[in-house]
Parts: C-alpha cells; sequence; structure tokens
C-alpha cells in the first residue's frame, strides 16, 4: 500500500488533470464564435463546450416533441383520404401503416427525456426513422397494387412519392453539425432509393435519376440551413459568454462553471480559491471624468487581470467594477501568492495618474468548510467589504488581518 502522502499527492495530481480538462473545454466553448472555431462548431459537435450543446439540446427536444405530435395528428388524419381514393382493401393497409406510424409519432411526442445531447440525438433519430420506414413500406403496398405513385394521376398517390422530399425540407429545422447532416442527407437518400426500387424497373432508372437529383437539391440547402443554426447558436453564447468592454466571462455564464469546479474539488477533496475583486473610488472616476474614461480604467484592469493569472484560472466580471477570479487546485498560500503578483504588475493608472487600486477578500473551499460555491464567494466577498472599511488598497484572508496591496507611489504621468 502507498503511503499516505503518496496517495495524497496522487488524489491532487487527479484534481489537477481534471480541472484542467474542464476548463479546456469551457475555454474552447467561450471561444466557439471566434473565427475559424466557429466553423469547428459547426463541422462536430466534439468542437462544441456545454452551453452550446445545452441549447442545441433543448432546441431539439422541444423541436421533436412539436413536429412529432403534428405528424402523429396529420399521419392519422390522412386515413380517410386513403380509403376515399384507393377503395377499402389497399386503403385498409395504408391506414394500418398510419395508425403504426401515428402512433410511434404519439409515443415520441409524449416520451420524457433527460436533457442531454445523447438524448436529443436519439430523439430525433427516431423522428426521421419512422417516416423512412413507413414510406417504403406504404410505396410497397401501392407498387403491388400497380400504383406509381410518381406518374399516377391520382394525386392522393402522388403525396407517398413525396415523402423523402418532405424528410429532406425538414432538416432545416434542427440545428445540426456537418457530420450529422451529411449522415441525415445519406439516410433519406438511401431511403429514397428504397422507395424508387419499389415502384419503377430498370427502363425508368433516367426518370429514378431525376427524382434523386431534385431530392438532393431540396436536401443540400436544408442541410446548410441546418449548419447555419448551429454556428447563430455559437454566435449567441460568445455574446452571452464575454463582458463586451472587459472581454472577460460574464457572472450569468460563470455560474455553471463554478458549480462544476466546486464539485471537482469537492469530490477530490482540493482546495479551490476564489478571489473578489473590487476597484477602490472608482464611481469618483465616472462622476469627475466621465463614463467613457471609465470604461478605459475598467477595461485596464482586467487587462491587468488576464495577464496575471494563468491559463487554468478563471477571470470574471462579476458585476460594475468587481471582479471574481476563480482559482482550482490552489491553496490559500497559492492565492496570496497570485495577489502579490497582481500587486507587482498593477492594475493600471487612473486618470489622475496614480496607481488605481483595489479591495480583495479570499477565501479557500477546505478552510472555510464552504458546503457550496455560493458560500466561498459570500465569505469572499464580506471580506473584500472588510478591506474597504479597513482603508480600501487592502486584501484580507481566512486570518481577518487587512495587508496592504500596492504599496504608495508618487504620482506618475497617465499612460498614453
Amino acid at each position: 500500500m502507498p503511503p499516505p502522502d503518496s496517495r495524497k499527492d496522487q488524489a491532487t495530481e487527479r484534481s489537477a488533470r481534471a480541472a484542467a480538462g474542464m476548463l479546456g473545454w469551457w475555454r474552447l466553448q467561450i471561444r466557439t464564435a471566434a473565427g475559424g472555431s466557429a466553423v469547428r462548431a459547426a463541422l462536430s459537435a466534439q468542437a462544441q463546450g456545454p452551453a452550446v450543446q445545452r441549447t442545441r439540446t433543448a432546441l431539439t427536444l422541444s423541436r421533436v416533441r412539436i413536429i412529432a405530435a403534428l405528424f402523429a395528428a396529420l399521419t392519422a388524419a390522412w386515413i380517410p383520404i386513403d380509403l376515399w381514393a384507393f377503395g377499402w382493401q389497399l386503403g385498409a393497409g395504408l391506414a394500418a401503416a398510419r395508425l403504426g406510424a401515428g402512433l410511434a409519432f404519439a409515443m415520441l411526442a409524449a416520451a420524457e427525456r433527460p436533457p442531454t445531447p445523447a438524448a436529443a440525438q436519439r430523439a430525433l433519430g427516431a423522428l426521421f426513422v419512422v417516416p423512412m420506414i413507413f414510406f417504403p413500406v406504404a410505396n410497397a403496398m401501392l407498387a403491388w397494387s400497380g400504383v406509381d405513385v410518381y406518374h399516377d394521376i391520382n394525386w392522393a398517390a402522388a403525396v407517398y412519392g413525396h415523402g423523402p422530399f418532405v424528410l429532406a425540407a425538414g432538416l432545416a429545422l434542427f440545428p445540426l453539425t456537418a457530420i450529422e447532416s451529411a449522415v441525415a442527407v445519406a439516410t433519406i437518400v438511401a431511403c429514397a432509393i428504397l422507395s424508387e426500387a419499389l415502384q419503377r424497373d430498370v427502363r425508368q432508372i433516367a426518370l429514378a435519376a431525376g427524382d434523386l437529383w431534385l431530392l438532393t437539391l431540396v436536401a443540400v440547402p436544408a442541410a446548410l440551413a441546418a449548419l447555419s443554426q448551429t454556428g447563430f447558436i455559437a454566435a449567441l453564447t460568445e455574446r452571452s459568454a464575454r463582458d463586451r468592454l472587459t472581454r472577460l466571462l460574464t457572472r450569468e455564464f460563470s455560474l455553471e462553471l463554478l458549480e462544476v469546479q466546486f464539485r471537482i474539488a469537492e469530490r477530490d477533496d482540493a482546495p479551490l480559491t476564489v478571489i473578489f475583486v473590487d476597484l477602490d473610488r472608482f464611481k469618483a472616476v465616472n462622476d469627475r471624468f466621465g463614463h467613457e474614461t471609465g470604461d478605459r480604467v475598467l477595461a485596464g484592469a482586467a487587462a491587468a487581470l488576464l495577464a496575471t493569472f494563468r491559463r487554468q484560472e478563471v477571470v470574471v466580471r462579476w458585476g460594475g467594477e468587481e471582479f471574481l477570479i476563480v482559482l482550482p487546485n490552489t491553496d490559500e498560500a497559492g492565492a496570496r501568492a497570485a495577489i502579490a503578483r497582481l500587486a507587482q504588475h498593477g492594475l493600471g493608472l487612473r486618470p489622475d495618474g496614480m496607481p488605481q487600486t483595489a479591495s480583495i477578500g479570499l477565501a479557500e473551499r477546505r478552510r472555510e468548510g464552504a458546503a457550496d460555491w455560493g458560500r466561498l464567494i459570500e465569505i469572499a466577498d464580506r471580506r473584500m467589504y472588510m478591506a474597504k472599511q479597513a482603508g480600501r488598497n487592502r486584501w484580507i484572508d481566512s486570518e481577518n488581518a487587512a495587508a496592504e496591496f500596492i504599496p504608495a507611489t508618487v504620482p506618475m504621468a497617465p499612460a498614453a
């Protein structure tokens, strides 16, 4: 059995790998609309982060439910038309097939599913599989009865010949990746080929080729529309993930990240520290120099935070002039060292040439015994206010003793 210290080191290493992997996943997510990464998000689900996948999943499941309910009603409603157009013998067979398809659609609409990408893919696949089975079966019945669904003057028969076209057009209703679209188009074309084979003989191969070409002309634009939906979701995710002024993560987008980070740290009994930063006397900058100047000060402070903290550490604009830094697998001593690096780097200059200071509170999960990430942030926030009450330009940790943040300096000229 390995010694206790060795087991502790192994657990810490596993926690670090898990946190780094999860953070890498999130960093990919917040870059999905930047340049070529938006293209990658549309090409493959593997290139998407949790926010994009969650939105795609919700859209897919809701649309599957609506369309399945609509198809269940329309499929059954067509039965009287089949009976009128084809007579009782053939119409009864088609009615039985329609009842089976309608029941499958109804079950698909009523089914409760977990909001996961895998469940959404299965639901979407089932939505397309039902008509892919129904139309070849119906075409086989019509062919055995001598009905040509492609050239018969009976308009009710022509409906069955257009089934694959309906499926192809339906692709545009869902946010799909390139891989998913290619698989769907190939499957729909295969369904059409099967239907054609049941209706035509070898002498009519040219007519079949023409129908398949028209089907392709419908399917390709529909697939491109599905791809554009995925790209649009990625673009909206980027806009909601990043604060427009500072380019930091927004508070809303970071909440799930905080939840996941806390669960990982709790599972592995690993340290997790949050640092709450509030810029000192920022309102005075806005009041005296205007909001445009205040925006430049905010952007400069955000740039300093990004330059100081490491890639595996996440910087969030929590609101106004407040920032939150999440330090996975970092204890209180490591957080103190990070604050020292930030003090050395600085937060930029105020319009009067003085260094921009901040009041800072920090809290570490294990030391505080925090039950959830909300409690951890609450402690860091309270200590930030304590630092402000102690005279500003201070930071406070679990010892509750205010320490100077940026050493006092003589005024400097504002940066160009």
